[in-house]
Parts: C-alpha cells; structure tokens; sequence
C-alpha cells in the first residue's frame, strides 16, 4: 500500500525513478529496519541496497524489494542499476540528502536528470494504517505506565537529573526501544524552559516539575509532557496551570476531520488572549507524531492544511514565563471519524506530597 501511494505520487510528479535515502522512509516503504541501505523505486520494479552487514536481514524484512549489495561505496552500484532500469528522471529527497550526496549521484551518469522534492514520502506517511496507530498506541501505553511508576517514587530532594534517571531505566523495563529526543525535567523558575534539559538542580516543595519525554515502541514513538505539582505550588503557578487546561480542553472541542490546523492552534491561543498570556506561549499547538517524533501535521498558526481521519499528532498548550515559571500539558491522540481517542492517558493533574 506504502509503495502503490508513492507510485501514485511519482505519475503525478512525472517522475519515472524516485531515490530514497533517509531511515525512516526507507523504513516506511520496505519495513527494513537495518541503519543502512538505499531504496529507488520505479514503475514496476522496487529495489532496496545495502551493504554485506545487512544482506540477509534485509532479504527477511523486505521480501517485496530486490536486495543489492554493494561494497565500500554504493555510488557505483548505483550507476549500474540507473542504468540497467533505464532511468531518466529522478526524484530526490532534497531535505535529506547533503551536497556531497548529490554530486557523487549526478557523476554516476549524466543524462540522468535529478529532480528535487520535499516532503513526498512525508506527506503519504500523514495518515497512518491501524497497524502504525496500534504502535504508537503501545508506545504511549509504555510511556503511561512508566510516569504511574515514577510518581510513586519521585519526591523533593531529588534533582531533577535524579529523575530522569529513574524514567528512563522504568520505560527500558517496561519495554521502551530508544528515546524520540532527549527528555526534558525542569522544575521552578526553570520550568520556563520549554526545551529545558534535566539539570543538578534539586527539586523543592512548592515547585511545579514538567517532564516532557516518550517512548518507540516497534519504530514508532509517542509525546508525552505532565507537569507535576511538588506540594502546594504558589497560587500564580496554579492558576497558569488552570488556564492551560482550559486552553487545551479549547483545542480539543475545536479537533474535527476537515478543521484548518490554524484553527485548533487558534482555539487554545484565543484562551491565552483572554488572561493577557499569549505573549507567553510557543507559536505553535502540535506536531504529527510516527516514525519521527516531528512529522506531520503542524498544529501552528498560519498552516491552512487540514486534519484527516488516522492522523496522529500531539496538542501541547503551554505558557513561559522567563524568570517565574512554566506549564505544559501533552497529549498524543489520534483523530478518527466517530471523535478523537487521546493516546497518553495519564491523568493531568498530578500532586506529590
């Protein structure tokens, strides 16, 4: 199905060959899962390359894909097989393939003409098969049961390094892959870091604590950010949190199949606008979420594309306030025709005595 949609595209395109280089969409098109390999795609011919390491996985995993194997250097071998498919026009991943790349592929042959493109093999990958969705679902069923875990044993004192520590060894227990991206623990004025990594600083009662991290499960990841009340925050931190549950709750009322993603990010904005803080938040509301931990769609402002049944993203409403504070909340959540199922379902509100 995977190849019949990029095929699709390429007719549209009027490309006859399409190059693949990038991990996860050659993991998209042939389930290979092996770190290296090319795949070029034709009209009727799907060939995947790699080298001698990956041979036989490759040959188990791809069993649609010719398996080529080429020696040191894949540039002549793939000179030979452009020129035995009779290759003319050639469509590319021009985001994901660096310069060196593409002067060693045009000194393979040059009647070929290179085509560049963007976000082709993305694009198809927006709206995911029950199987992607029932990784993603185990995932983030991972990442719920390790965060029940942790809050069981997180307590002032420990630093917020401490902490990521024990969430990382609970979702390898509970069965985590890898990391999507490097996980995120920042507590008091420190929470007005969005991106803020886990530091020596020590956890203290009356700190609000967000902790932004996921897990993969089969390649496929899921988001996750709760921010944990240390006690009895200050009255301010607890109203901020109010009002980004409210915004969030706006976003979701406004989630529907054929709704602009502008509008969802306006929903929860327009909350922001009400209290005076929208300076404060991020510009964008959610990313999609698959292969990648950053795919499509963009839940931002301005982005008139339109949400489709079986996409996959994240709804992250959050205020910054340099120097005082920060809250986040997240969500993964998967849009079907009858409603939205929110993936991530440990509960909002979280307080440790």
């Amino acid at each position: 199905m995977n190849l019949e949609k990029l095929k699709s595209k390429m007719v549209e395109e009027g490309i006859d060959t399409f190059f693949v280089y990038s991990n996860e969409n050659r993991r998209y098109l042939t389930g290979f899962t092996g770190s290296n390999g090319i795949v070029i795609v034709t009209k009727d011919r799907q060939i995947l390359m790699t080298d001698s390491r990956y041979t036989e996985q490759a040959e188990e995993q791809a069993k649609e894909f010719e398996v080529i194997t080429y020696n040191l250097s894949p540039f002549d071998t793939v000179k030979k097989v452009f020129t035995q498919i009779g290759s003319k026009m050639i469509g590319y991943e021009s985001k994901l393939l660096t310069d060196f790349d593409i002067r060693n592929l045009r000194k393979s042959n040059d009647n070929l003409v290179w085509i560049p493109t963007e976000d082709v093999i993305l694009t198809i990958r927006r709206i995911k098969s029950e199987e992607e969705i029932s990784y993603i679902r185990q995932a983030a069923h991972i990442a719920d049961q390790s965060f029940e875990s942790l809050i069981k044993i997180m307590k002032a004192g420990m630093t917020e390094k401490e902490v990521m520590i024990e969430l990382e060894y609970l979702m390898k227990k509970n069965g985590n892959e890898s990391e999507p991206f490097g996980m995120i623990v920042a507590s008091g004025k420190r929470s007005s870091l969005p991106h803020g990594r886990a530091s020596d600083k020590i956890i203290e009662t009356g700190d609000m604590v967000t902790i932004d991290f996921g897990g993969i499960y089969n390649g496929y990841a899921s988001d996750m950010t709760r921010t944990v009340w240390m006690g009895e925050p200050e009255k301010r931190m607890i109203e901020i949190f109010d009002i980004v549950s409210e915004a969030m709750n706006a976003a979701y009322e406004a989630i529907r199949p054929g709704q602009k993603c502008m509008a969802i990010d306006q929903a929860h904005r327009d909350v922001f606008v009400k209290y005076g803080l929208e300076p404060y938040s991020l510009r964008g509301l959610g990313h999609g979420v698959g292969l990648q931990i950053h795919e499509l769609p963009r839940v931002v402002m301005g982005n008139e594309d339109v949400l489709e049944e079986n996409m996959v993203f994240t709804i992250e409403p959050g205020i910054y306030i340099p120097g005082y504070g920060g809250v986040r909340t997240e969500d993964t959540v998967v849009l079907k025709s009858d409603g939205l199922e929110i993936l991530t379902r440990t509960p909002k509100k979280i307080v440790i005595d």
